[in-house]
């Protein structure tokens, strides 16, 4: 499966994901035989038994004449009774099976060999004593079906910066083979902007019988965010603040459409009443949005455009009260509300006003 891309996932925003988890079930069979039982030891003697083992083999041979071959040789596990006290008798369980085929005409038997080194007869040496029992394999065998079922538990690998929700959380059981889906919620809740991330699902498998337990993984997605916003830095003040306060200004002189003016000469323009002249309306807004640029406060594109339309705009002609200029309030009423946003702080990814 080619993996999905979800594309500019900003801070807040969700997407789905479909997620199916399949497990197929391959049987194999596996020819089994032994035998089981118990092998009861009597110490006859007058002390305890020393160095106590029981070695259980395994022999078969063919139909007739012929010697018994060792099949199958284990040690008897002696449990909680290593030692037998005089007179004791204990019956160890035994059980011991190997892989086939199993081969049909012939003969089987069992054979105990326990070992003590303390027996009467051999004192310090290895004295063993052999019993023998026949037994035979049946001829319809029994099919023990193991690990027909599993669990499988869906693993998290969420990246930083978002959750993953799933409709189910699981685990879930699956008997033979089979598939089952879900889906999960994307969030991002704070990743990093303009970055790349991979979400990861691992599955784990493991069996009801023997608890054999497998796992694998695979990419379901890349994600991506979008831009970092521009960082935004210092405030802005209207013209009223720049009127009063000119020993706050940044600079102390500045040009207005091709014209330069002296700090003196820009305080009268700001106090100039407008009287229907869109010149002295758009210059009082120019020079108020010229000084916050001076200071910088950030100041959006579209905003750096309006202030060059302006200068273009007014051009050479000199703003009342020092000189004459005349534009209509229809030309100009346009960028003098757009500069009349920043001034105030509310230009879109503009400075914030300083709250004078």
């Amino acid at each position: 499966m080619t993996p999905k891309l979800i594309e500019n996932l900003g801070v807040g925003a969700t997407q789905q994901l479909t997620y199916e988890l399949q497990a197929t079930r391959v049987p194999t069979q596996t020819d089994l035989f032994g035998v089981r039982g118990e092998i009861c030891v009597t110490n006859g003697g007058a002390v305890p038994t020393e160095e106590l083992t029981i070695l259980d083999v395994v022999q078969s041979k063919p139909q007739g004449p012929g010697q018994f071959e060792n099949v199958i040789t284990r040690p008897v596990d002696l449990g909680a009774f290593p030692q037998l006290a005089p007179g004791q008798q204990h019956c160890y369980p035994y059980e011991i099976t190997t892989p086939g085929p199993i081969l049909p005409d012939r003969v089987r038997r069992n054979e105990a060999r326990v070992n003590i080194t303390n027996h009467s007869g051999a004192l310090g040496e290895n004295h063993v004593t052999v019993s023998r029992a026949d037994f035979s394999v049946p001829t319809d065998p029994t099919l023990t079906v193991i690990d027909e079922s599993a669990m499988v538990t869906d693993v998290e690998q969420c990246p930083a910066g978002f959750t993953c929700t799933p409709s189910n959380p699981g685990p879930f059981p699956f008997t033979d083979s089979g598939s089952v889906s879900f889906t999960k919620t994307i969030t991002n809740v704070n990743a990093a902007c303009k970055s790349e991330f991979a979400i990861t699902n691992i599955a784990d498998l493991e069996t009801d019988d023997t608890a054999t337990k497998s796992s694998t993984d695979k990419t379901l997605a890349g994600i991506t965010t979008p831009e970092c916003p521009p960082v935004i830095v210092g405030c802005t003040h209207t013209l009223g603040f720049w009127l009063t306060h000119p020993e706050v200004w940044p600079v102390d002189h500045l040009t207005l459409g091709t014209v330069p003016y002296t700090q003196d000469q820009l305080l009268q323009i700001l106090s100039q009443p407008v009287r229907g002249n869109g010149l002295v309306q758009l210059a009082r807004q120019l020079i108020a949005a010229k000084l916050n640029v001076a200071t910088g406060a950030t100041t959006p594109a579209q905003v750096a455009n309006d202030i060059t339309s302006a200068d273009i705009l007014i051009g050479d002609r000199v703003v009342p009260p020092v000189g004459t200029g005349y534009l209509a309030t229809g030309q100009t009423s346009s960028l003098v509300a757009s500069l009349d946003v920043y001034n105030n702080g509310f230009a879109e990814g503009g400075a914030p006003h300083c709250g004078e």
